[in-house]
């Protein structure tokens, strides 16, 4: 069994804006273009087409967990991830600290604070009460927090949510909603039993009471761009029953990041979590030395899809570049590494979309692409993540010879 590095570069995917080129096509990557000339690449479909998937489906779908199957709502997941667990009836969401007009027309749905600014809304937020509820609240990084209700009555997760980037498809898996003119929702309940109802209202009244509390709040006072309002999403009642990764496939992991809701998702497959480094250097040096103990490291770059959302393709181009010399440059390279991403950010759309993700496999045989990007479909041809994870052992297990170390 040759060891595993599975590296995923956030919101990698994206679409021509460099006279017919992506920003990863445009960018100067020559680490990756030549573990692309000596492996295979392809594109692969996180969830399926039509579905622009959120970042704990991606994890689900590209470790072999179908979705479909499993999952319970990102709240949940993200909430275990800094150590709130939800029990069944109780209720965890996500939360935006975002912006928003008199209206409540949408000026920004992440708004940037710094950490201590996030820690002081979000401890203001604390001081709410609800009618028959109570909450936890925690801040985790920036403009983002975690948020567990619980009344005397089981609450349900069938709501709609309150954040207009994300809808829901069917009643199970969040998708992203087209970036037009957002406006805040309310929580509507997608079925009548008084579970439903009770933890739509929970909702909706937070939401509201967090507008009057942030409006007045200090910090707004010499902000331009105001942190208003909290905006839910994602709600979930209990956390999913998921088969440990090592019983699936007999390996041992390491996932390398500070991530909530990759932290909750890992530790809920029974990986081992690894504080990440904060420089592309020191990231590659720790995922080697990883690799020495463990037969599978997952390694998280967050990077290309912050300059996604912000529309900025000269600053994801440059940061590529800068991954690729300082990260994908110095890593080892006798095991098989999978460089992709979780899904695809267009700096053009500023969102996610369903556009298939560029994939390159390096120590498992080659095809004859010479580069890494959305326009080069090797052998491995185009297919749908929940299959990477069987593709990736079979892999390990022909090509289990070692070579040189780098």
């Amino acid at each position: 069994m040759k060891k595993l590095l599975f590296l995923v570069l956030d919101g990698l995917g994206d679409r021509p804006v460099f006279e017919g080129k992506t920003p990863l096509e445009a960018a100067n990557t020559p680490n990756m273009d030549e573990l692309a000339k000596e492996g295979m690449t392809g594109r692969m479909y996180i969830v399926g087409k039509n579905i622009a998937p959120e970042s704990d489906v991606a994890l689900f779908c590209l470790f072999g967990y179908d979705p479909f199957k499993y999952y319970t709502g990102r709240g949940p997941i993200e909430a275990y991830g800094v150590g709130i667990e939800t029990r069944f009836g109780e209720l965890a969401l996500r939360g935006n600290l975002a912006s928003v007009d008199k209206n409540w027309n949408v000026l920004s749905v992440r708004v940037r604070v710094s950490d201590e600014e996030g820690k002081e809304f979000v401890k203001a937020l604390e001081n709410i009460e609800i009618d028959g509820a109570k909450f936890v609240i925690k801040h985790t990084r920036g403009y983002r927090f975690v948020i567990k209700f619980r009344a005397k009555r089981n609450l349900s997760a069938k709501i709609t949510n309150v954040h207009p980037g994300y809808m829901r498809l069917g009643i199970d898996i969040p998708i992203a909603a087209p970036l037009r003119n957002w406006k805040v929702k309310e929580a509507v309940p997608l079925a009548n039993s008084k579970g439903v109802v009770l933890a739509a209202r929970i909702v909706n009244e937070f939401v509201r009471k967090s507008y009057e509390v942030l409006s007045r709040h200090k910090l707004n006072k010499r902000r331009k761009v105001k942190a208003n309002i909290a905006l839910l999403r994602d709600a979930g009642n209990k956390l999913p029953d998921l088969p440990k990764l090592s019983e699936k496939y007999g390996r041992i992991w390491a996932a390398i990041t500070d991530r909530p809701v990759e932290v909750g998702f890992f530790r809920l497959i029974g990986m081992d979590i690894i504080e990440p480094p904060r420089d592309f250097k020191s990231m590659a040096d720790k995922i080697n030395e990883s690799l020495d103990y463990y037969d599978g490291v997952y390694a998280y770059i967050k990077e290309p899809d912050s300059f996604s959302h912000r529309g900025d393709w000269e600053g994801k181009k440059e940061v590529l570049e800068k991954i690729d010399e300082e990260l994908i440059g110095n890593l080892r390279r006798d095991v098989l590494i999978v460089i992709t991403g979780d899904h695809s950010t267009p700096c053009q759309e500023k969102v996610h979309t369903d556009d298939p993700v560029p994939i390159l496999i390096y120590g498992a045989g080659k095809d004859e692409v010479q580069r890494f990007g959305e326009s080069y479909i090797g052998k491995l041809g185009v297919f749908n993540a929940v299959e990477l994870m069987d593709k990736l052992e079979e892999m390990s297990h022909a090509h289990s010879h070692h070579t040189r170390r780098k």
